[in-house]
């Protein structure tokens, strides 16, 4: 019989906890170069935040450029633990650890916001790499463009080492953008939503990262719209309520979504058209406010060569400011600080590593406490897009019905022998389930509640259910299934959209 644990959380417990989720407290940039109208010294370095700022600028030891396709994670305490620049894999001190590609990195096309990294749940000393790489196509020499292909990898950490658990698998999307991946903590606060932007067509790539691993599928947009290949952004709100798709190219586009943290609905979608404010190639920076209602990005000046301004677009009264000329990429910071990377403006004489800061990035332009060369940089390196990094501090929906890890209940099974998969995860209409036994099974469906809402029987390696799910509700649900001859069962989460 399934036992239900029920599962009181202390508010002390939950704030030491929330306070601990420093793993996107380090942002490693580099290099500069006198190619790049940088003057000596120039290299690499660590932003290290803490739970009220910035704590310190730090020199680093990474030689090989660290720029528009980076991701770096560190574990809860805020210790750095890995780096990934598109290429190459480091570990804290700079040390390479693996080389996920062959070639001149140089001449690698890497696509902004194109690798993530995130926490396994249930796994607190493993951390997954998501990323996109640009594949070249020739034929006989002859350049045919880019295939964009998307990988897996999982790594173990402990005081020693850094194992490799799973190695660039590859997942399997039919038209995937290059870049655009973006994640947001699921309403129990263990697990993620990850977003990823199809390429040429009107849909996503969503999946549910769970302890029991992934599958993307494909959801439309409530709004059809065609992505561009490899050019914008996904972005989630700081509390997981907005979810932002931006569109840069010859759409210059914004899309602006309710989203549900329990059931990764998308709702409510508000097009904003910025075509009047971007070219076609002039954005390589873009990011949200706190509260989710204004767009912060850089873009080259539309009159003047090589001017590069930094700019706020509202979506509450559609305005377009700018905000100032000569800086460069604004990032939002772990603890809400919003920092703007040095001096771009390659007009301006010397270049200097400064770093400037928005001190209230809720606000219309005038009062959004934009203060210049805030912070001196070490060294002279690139932070033109900030590391892509998920809001780690982002707890339970506390209340809501699928925060089922702290003030609901949780399925546990006595044994996880049998191994089935369901889809597709979520579904609409009918739910597929392959199992690899070929004995009588019982299958029970429950909600996060631990109510049943159907109970059946199946005989067969592979079942489809329909009618039996189609009283219920939009939401999360739990399916378990146990081996009638050997008592053997197991479960994972699905959801009804």
């Amino acid at each position: 019989m399934k036992i239900y644990i029920f599962i009181f959380v202390f508010a002390v417990s939950s704030f030491a906890e929330l306070l601990s989720q420093r793993q996107a407290d380090n942002w490693v940039w580099g290099l500069c170069s006198p190619d790049n109208g940088c003057p000596e010294p120039y290299g690499s370095g660590v932003l290290k935040f803490n739970n009220t700022g910035l704590e310190s600028i730090e020199s680093a030891n990474f030689q090989y450029r660290i720029n528009k396709g980076s991701a770096s994670i560190s574990d809860s305490l805020g210790n750095l633990l890995l780096v990934f620049n598109g290429k190459y894999l480091f570990d804290s001190t700079g040390a390479i650890i693996d080389s996920f590609y062959i070639g001149d990195f140089s001449e690698m096309p890497v696509g902004f916001k194109n690798s993530l990294f995130l926490s396994v749940p249930d796994k607190p000393d493993n951390y997954c790499l998501f990323n996109s790489y640009w594949n070249p196509l020739f034929d006989n020499s002859f350049f045919l463009g880019f295939d964009s292909s998307f990988y897996y990898s999982e790594f173990k950490t402990t005081d020693s080492e850094i194992e490799t658990i799973i190695r660039k698998q590859l997942i399997e999307l039919d038209s995937s953008a290059a870049g655009t991946i973006a994640a947001c903590r699921h309403a129990n606060g263990r697990d993620w939503w990850i977003m990823k932007s199809s390429v040429y067509q009107d849909k996503f790539y969503q999946a549910l990262l769970d302890p029991t691993g992934f599958e993307f599928n494909a959801i439309y947009s409530p709004v059809p719209h065609v992505h561009q290949p490899g050019a914008g952004w996904n972005l989630f709100s700081s509390n997981g309520d907005k979810f932002v798709n931006v569109i840069i190219g010859s759409v210059r586009k914004a899309f602006i979504y309710d989203f549900d943290r329990c059931t990764g609905e998308l709702s409510n979608p508000i097009e904003h058209d910025l075509s009047s404010y971007l070219n076609e190639d002039a954005v390589n920076a873009c990011c949200l406010s706190p509260d989710g209602t204004k767009l912060y990005f850089r873009r080259s000046n539309l009159n003047a060569f090589l001017t590069i301004e930094l700019c706020q677009y509202d979506f509450e009264t559609s305005i377009f400011s700018v905000i100032a000329e000569g800086q460069g990429a604004p990032c939002l910071t772990p603890n809400n600080l919003w920092v703007v990377s040095p001096t771009t403006d390659f007009t301006s004489n010397p270049y200097e590593p400064k770093l400037s800061v928005l001190y209230q990035p809720n606000n219309p332009t005038l009062n959004c406490g934009f203060t210049p060369q805030v912070y001196d940089l070490i060294n002279y390196g690139f932070i033109e897009v900030s590391p892509n990094y998920a809001n780690f501090r982002l707890g339970a929906l506390t209340g809501s019905i699928c925060d089922s890890l702290s003030s609901g209940i949780q399925s546990i099974s006595n044994n996880s022998n049998i191994r089935f998969k369901i889809f597709p995860n979520p579904f609409e209409s009918s739910l597929t389930i392959e199992q690899d036994i070929p004995s009588q099974c019982e299958v029970i469906i429950s909600d996060m509640l631990g109510r049943i809402n159907w109970k059946g029987q199946i005989n067969n390696q592979k079942t489809v259910l329909s009618n039996e799910i189609n009283g219920l509700c939009q939401g999360i649900y739990w399916i378990e299934i146990q081996d009638l001859k050997t008592g053997n069962r197991s479960g994972k989460k699905f959801i009804k959209h």
